[in-house]
């Protein structure tokens, strides 16, 4: 184990601040699965131009999350953009479906 004791959300914050790291991703908590086969609802919790945001994602693994959350980054979006984007199974369910009309 690499910590005897998990260090609090806020000093690593503080800490990451005092470094002049502004942006990054904190932590991606996995909470449930998803009404879309072989999807995950995940929860990310990220340091955004030093203010801290949480926004649900959808996505097949966490890979796919940071492939989802990295173009938001560095960009000061706000959390309800990424959650219309990211976040909602209607959303991601009507795009799929769009793809496959495309081809076929």
């Amino acid at each position: 184990m690499l910590f005897k004791k998990k260090p609090r959300v806020d000093v690593v914050v503080n800490e990451l601040i005092k470094r002049n790291i502004e942006t990054c991703i904190l932590k991606i908590e996995l909470i449930g699965l998803s009404k879309i086969e072989d999807h995950f609802k995940y929860e990310v919790y990220y340091l955004d131009n030093k203010e801290v945001k949480k926004v649900p994602i959808i996505s097949t693994s966490v890979l796919g999350v940071v492939d989802i959350i990295s173009p938001y980054l560095y960009k000061g979006t706000n959390q309800q953009k990424i959650l219309f984007d990211a976040g909602s199974e209607n959303i991601i369910l009507s795009r799929m479906e769009n793809r496959l009309k495309k081809y076929n």
